[in-house]
């Protein structure tokens, strides 16, 4: 049990490379760079949203917003129809 488990975490782990690069790729495809910093932060960096704010010098509704907007644009792309 512990092994087939084991097994699973490490089959995880490998597929967050890939996952990884499916959200740069996706994301390369925004026309905006601001939606593009803040995802790339957020999903691939790491960080909350108000380390996000204070780095690019924007409000937290701003980052927020941006974020929004970029996850709207990211859906069709995602689903094929980018």
């Amino acid at each position: 049990m512990i092994d087939g488990i084991e097994r699973q975490i490490k089959s995880l782990k490998m597929q967050i490379p890939l996952q990884v690069e499916a959200i740069r790729e996706a994301c390369g495809q925004l026309e905006s760079e601001e939606e593009r910093t803040v995802i790339v932060m957020y999903y691939i960096g790491g960080f909350h949203m108000d380390e996000i704010a204070e780095a690019i010098n924007y409000s937290m509704r701003s980052v927020y917003r941006i974020r929004r907007s970029a996850l709207e644009h990211l859906d069709p792309i995602v689903k094929g129809g980018g």
